[in-house]
């Protein structure tokens, strides 16, 4: 998984701003989505599923990682469309495997 693209993806998707060379605040954001990135791949592998770059599959890391970002401190329970999501990924996982 190209998590350098998932960066961009979540840098569009929580509206960092463009300053017309770099986007604001970029290293410590960047490394720290990469992170996350990292630990999500992990937290997905655990549940049984393995990111293949897709765009389907870099959407979802994206979007699972901004949720993470936005409610770090929140401490809520994933919201039903991105549970539907991972077990829908989940279920298509399951049944290219047993193929």
């Amino acid at each position: 998984m190209n998590f350098e693209q998932v960066v961009k993806m979540c840098r569009a998707r929580m509206n960092r701003v463009y300053n017309g060379t770099q986007y604001a605040d970029t290293d410590g954001f960047d490394e720290y989505v990469r992170m996350r990135c990292s630990a999500a791949c992990d937290e997905l592998r655990a549940m049984g599923i393995e990111l293949d770059g897709s765009p389907a599959d870099v959407m979802l890391l994206t979007d699972y990682v901004c949720w993470q970002y936005a409610n770090r401190d929140k401490g809520e329970d994933d919201p039903m469309w991105l549970r539907r999501r991972i077990k829908n990924r989940w279920i298509r996982e399951a049944a290219r495997r047993d193929t």
